[in-house]
């Protein structure tokens, strides 16, 4: 069995803080600007959290993840800042990042697939880790990918290990992701919709083992996804992004009790539930999230609302306190007042 974990701070403490990152991708041509998928996002995780970062596909969740793991490409553009434990990430060679990297800041990706080497055993996958990472020589790393893959659930495991990725189902592929983002008992993990592409069973065990490994290891967890079921259940804050920023902030409680942000409220109301009469139509949202304005010409959300303003065109709209505390968050001129939620 592996060693216990040894948690990296005491309960609480600050672990992962993101200030006004941007994060801009190439132009196809010499004169385009870029597309700017990431605007002026600052965020805290704290050891032992779980923080839901949600919105619609395209709105920038997974480029802020890769902009925290220092995954993304020469031509990708960022600038803010970025510090893990205490200890700047952006601007860091890739020989820096890559001690950090899967050891103490790990990453479970969408689309297990695409991101296991389908070239390569399952246990080459996990040796290269341990090796690199935790200075085991090559038959301990061997005997830990064993009891790696027993601890995520693959029945079966001295024998899996030797296969393929292509020769394991979604589920258990993903299960291997897990396997190798927990090798080394990290102090933060990066989930990016890890039920992607599963069937609503394999989900809920995916799931489970997530937060059952997350708790028994005493890890923060950011959890991206859009699933907001999945937050309901699982997330102590969430943070709410639109067109690259995020738009609303607060304890999970909040989000979902007193939606204060009009895109917050139109996620929550086009969500199927188990209540209502079984003819009651769902809510939507209109336009798309192609329907935005440039966050320096006002509201991005401002298009698809209904309750617009003038006001709406401000060039510039801070994310600020809202009520008697200071862990709501909101990024609107004309929220919804509480007798709405």
């Amino acid at each position: 069995m592996s060693p216990a974990p040894v948690p990296a701070r005491t309960h609480g403490d600050l672990l992962l803080s993101v200030r006004d990152l941007h994060v801009t991708f190439p132009g196809h041509t010499r004169k385009a600007t870029g597309t700017k998928a990431v605007v002026g996002v600052s965020f805290d995780v704290h050891a032992g959290e779980i923080l839901a970062l949600v919105g619609e596909s395209g709105c920038g969740k997974s480029a802020t993840a890769l902009a925290v793991m220092g995954l993304h490409g020469p031509d990708v553009k960022i600038s803010g800042a970025v510090e893990f434990d205490g200890v700047p990430m952006v601007g860091r060679s890739e020989r820096e990042l890559s001690r950090v990297r899967g050891k103490q800041l790990s990453m479970i990706f969408q689309d297990p697939l695409t991101a296991l080497n389908p070239v390569i055993t399952v246990e080459k996958q996990l040796v290269e880790v341990l090796v690199r990472h935790e200075q085991l020589d090559r038959k301990e790393a061997r005997a830990r990918s064993v009891d790696l893959l027993r601890q995520v659930g693959i029945p079966d495991p001295q024998k899996r290990v030797k296969d393929y990725p292509h020769q394991l189902s979604g589920g258990m592929r993903q299960r291997v992701m897990i396997a190798i983002a927990m090798a080394c008992n990290p102090h933060l993990l990066i989930a990016d919709e890890p039920t992607t592409a599963l069937d609503t069973t394999i989900q809920a065990e995916i799931l489970d083992l997530i937060l059952e490994l997350a708790t028994e290891r005493a890890m923060a967890l950011l959890l991206i996804t859009h699933d907001l079921g999945v937050v309901a259940q699982t997330a102590h804050r969430v943070a709410v992004m639109y067109a690259g920023r995020i738009v609303e902030q607060a304890g999970r409680y909040e989000v979902f009790d007193q939606p204060r942000h009009r895109y917050t409220r139109g996620l929550l109301k086009s969500t199927p539930t188990l209540v209502g009469e079984a003819r009651d139509r769902l809510d939507t949202i209109p336009g798309s999230a192609f329907d935005a304005e440039p966050w320096d010409q006002g509201c991005a959300f401002a298009p698809r609302c209904d309750f617009a303003v003038p006001a709406c065109q401000a060039p510039k709209l801070d994310l600020v306190p809202v009520g008697s505390g200071d862990e709501h968050l909101l990024r609107c001129v004309n929220p919804a007042g509480e007798e709405e939620s």
